[in-house]
């Protein structure tokens, strides 16, 4: 079989008989075709089946640069009203054959790589084609229940989406966020209130609250007891996750706790009505660690308070006292 190129003139006659009203079957779809409900004479034949003389052409070769930009410029014409397909709904048949060429896909590395690359910058607030389109409730409800119960692979590549240089709002401030400007109406915010004050919340923020240290640096207090305890060879841990959260802990139930003039409010140098840190006042401060001494003492354990003044002035007579609880 010879295969023959068409001519200029051959082309855009052809190219004619299949623009607008000359073309019979244009703008005709469905039942309206002369070939609907009917298999293709070729179905399932490959080229060689048909013709056995038949010889590839392009096999072993690759498209040009030029052929390449041809394509890619192409490609990048048809985005939106101008994509033929554009806001027309596909058939149950077409989306059955898309879910099952895509099921158990997987990308490689260097793919997702190149998607994620391509995809910088783009689809992003206004360039977003669903930028100001309100969802349906369908939508809604159903982007609610995958949100519900997530798997243990969506979970983790949720997790290895917001680490780092993988998140593209990571580090990312002021106008540089999505939501900047943008402001929680009243509904949305009686709905987070009562998301978040419920019992349980807040005692998962309790738990929380023990494993988290602040401040991050050991104070000057906390610094000469632990100095001192080492010179004497007791050991000891740091911020052990109990109510209250010690500066110090020894085993088997000592908590130690170096507090601060101004955090805790010291009565020698501050009255009652003054206020301390977080804005609360001398005797609300001191009511709260009176609370978790209380609750700490019920638990069987000893709790030793010292204040930031005692400790710098006299720090052995700390260590002296400590020495002699563990003894």
């Amino acid at each position: 079989m010879v295969l023959k190129a068409f001519s200029d003139e051959h082309r855009k006659k052809l190219s004619n008989a299949h623009i607008g009203t000359k073309n019979q079957w244009f703008g005709k779809r469905g039942e309206e075709t002369p070939r609907f409900g009917k298999l293709a004479w070729n179905k399932g034949l490959k080229m060689k089946d048909i013709n056995p003389n038949y010889i590839n052409s392009f096999k072993g070769k690759n498209h040009t640069l030029e052929a390449k930009l041809k394509m890619s410029i192409h490609g990048k014409t048809l985005i939106g009203n101008k994509n033929p397909v554009y806001n027309k709904p596909k058939t149950e048949l077409i989306k059955q054959k898309i879910s099952t060429a895509l099921k158990n896909r997987k990308l490689s590395s260097e793919h997702c790589k190149n998607i994620s690359n391509g995809l910088k910058g783009k689809y992003i607030g206004i360039l977003s084609h669903r930028f100001n389109k309100p969802l349906s409730i369908e939508t809604r409800k159903k982007i609610s229940i995958s949100n519900k119960n997530p798997s243990i692979e969506t979970r983790q590549r949720m997790s290895r989406a917001t680490k780092g240089k993988n998140n593209y709002y990571f580090n990312k401030y002021g106008s540089e966020h999505p939501i900047f400007g943008t402001h929680l109406s009243e509904e949305s915010k009686a709905n987070m209130r009562l998301k978040f004050n419920t019992p349980e919340e807040k005692t998962k923020r309790r738990l929380r609250r023990l494993y988290q240290i602040f401040p991050k640096k050991d104070t000057l207090p906390e610094r000469l007891i632990q100095e001192e305890l080492t010179k004497r060879n007791i050991t000891f841990a740091k911020h052990v996750p109990l109510i209250g959260q010690p500066d110090l802990f020894i085993e088997p139930n000592i908590c130690i706790f170096a507090d601060g003039d101004y955090v805790h409010g010291n009565l020698k140098l501050y009255k009652y009505d003054d206020i301390t840190m977080c804005g609360l006042s001398v005797k609300d401060k001191q009511l709260k660690d009176w609370e978790v001494t209380l609750k700490l003492t019920e638990q069987n354990y000893f709790v030793l308070r010292f204040w930031e003044t005692d400790i710098k002035k006299d720090i052995k007579s700390i260590g002296d006292r400590i020495e002699n609880l563990i003894k």
